[in-house]
């Protein structure tokens, strides 16, 4: 598997950040294989380490379950946007009426 060094190297360029301390319950093996994550995934250290112990120690689900989750929070990003866009939009339109309203009867 990946976690055993075949498969995807990680990147060079990774935004994550390695941490001071990581909890001891699975040993440096567990905590070289969440920092393999971190790199690939940009993930905190911390987070890819709890990540790979909800997997059961299995790196490449535990890499799936990071980039499906941060697929999912950034499609709701953009869906609270796109209200928050069409909400502006329609406030706009209601100020638009009222102003031609106000002419009308002036």
């Amino acid at each position: 598997t990946w976690a055993e060094g075949s498969g995807v190297a990680p990147s060079s360029s990774s935004t994550a950040q390695p941490q001071a301390a990581l909890p001891a319950e699975g040993g440096a093996e567990e905590a070289a294989t969440a920092a393999r994550i971190a790199e690939v995934t940009g993930q905190p250290v911390a987070q890819c380490l709890q990540a790979l112990r909800d997997t059961g120690g299995d790196a490449d689900q535990a890499v799936l379950d990071l980039v499906v989750t941060k697929l999912e929070m950034a499609r709701r990003q953009d869906e609270e946007e796109e209200k928050k866009k069409k909400k502006k939009k329609k406030k706009k339109k209601t100020r638009r009426k009222k102003k031609k309203k106000k002419k009308k009867k002036h």
